[in-house]
């Protein structure tokens, strides 16, 4: 064996065995399969699944079976956002909003605590949107990460009387529960909802 290569692979063993590492090959990335793409596509995480099937059943929660705007879609009510989450799908955004009709999962801990809202907190309450109807361009509701409610155990929601003593404390409940953004009575276009957002 000539000297030059006894001396690179005397260097080459020493380097292996001071741990140093060859040169990575590059691997390419494994082709993502029709029915991989589908299911990521269509599938709710099983915590949102078991908790949207609990509110489903739930008479003390009420879910709208259509848009207060009285504009017709309905894949995208509070109702269908729900079923679908029930059966393990994603939820639809409305058509005529700002990202039109598309698919979106719904916030495991945001159906959570709508669920223990009822279950726990004793409220019952109406669901007017989640991830339907129309919102500002950037809204949580439009990401499933946000609900509304326009009636609190039996009054609906306003700037004075029982409407405003029960909104606020469905507000503060929401909070409880890790709500990231609440709205209501007193915030600019809630003085009529209360908004809730994970």
């Amino acid at each position: 064996m000539k000297p030059t290569r006894l001396l690179a692979s005397v260097a080459l063993a020493s380097s292996l065995t001071a741990g140093a590492a060859l040169p990575a090959v590059a691997q390419p990335a494994a082709p993502r399969t029709t029915a991989a793409a589908a299911a990521a596509e269509t599938t709710a995480t099983p915590s949102a699944q078991a908790s949207a099937k609990k509110i489903a059943k739930n008479n003390g929660i009420k879910l709208l079976n259509h848009h207060v705007s009285g504009v017709k879609d309905a894949r995208s009510t509070a109702k269908a956002n729900i079923r679908d989450a029930a059966r393990g799908k994603k939820a639809y955004t409305s058509r005529y909003a700002h990202p039109r009709g598309v698919k979106v999962a719904l916030n495991a801990k945001m159906l959570h605590a709508m669920q223990q809202l009822n279950a726990k907190k004793r409220f019952t309450f109406r669901v007017t949107a989640i991830a339907g109807s129309k919102h500002s361009p950037n809204s949580a509701h439009y990401k499933g990460r946000a609900f509304d409610v326009d009636i609190v155990n039996g009054s609906y929601v306003s700037t004075r009387g029982p409407g405003l003593t029960k909104a606020k404390r469905l507000m503060k409940a929401c909070t409880s529960y890790g709500a990231k953004l609440v709205l209501g009575p007193g915030h600019s276009g809630h003085s009529t909802h209360v908004h809730c957002q994970w």
